[in-house]
């Protein structure tokens, strides 16, 4: 049997406004949505699936900004570590070719 798992429409960067984490320097509501695909991925990685599928979109628009770029990034390798086949939509290629730093206030 063939274990799938599937996930869609991530969006990490849809509330990057309000209150901010004093650790990360990530808005609260952000945080959230790194949690919920921490889930997303541990899942993957503890029931050994055999194969995920991401139906975009990773971010709001082909422009995240470098953190939210390595953020997903950070939690993609944990996935393909666990020797799933991770596949994206449309929005989640970066065309920036930006690094990620420090998150960048105001944004």
């Amino acid at each position: 049997m063939i274990r799938i798992l599937h996930f869609a429409d991530a969006h990490i960067d849809m509330a990057a406004q309000g209150r901010q984490d004093p650790e990360s320097g990530l808005p609260i509501r952000v945080l959230d949505f790194l949690k919920a695909l921490d889930i997303i991925v541990d899942t993957a990685v503890t029931e050994k699936v055999d194969l995920v599928i991401f139906a975009g979109d990773a971010y709001k628009d082909r422009t995240p900004v470098p953190t939210f770029q390595r953020e997903w990034g950070r939690r993609m390798m944990r996935l393909s570590q666990a020797h799933s086949d991770p596949a994206g939509g449309g929005q989640s290629r970066s065309v920036s070719g930006r690094r990620a730093g420090p998150y960048p206030a105001g944004i």
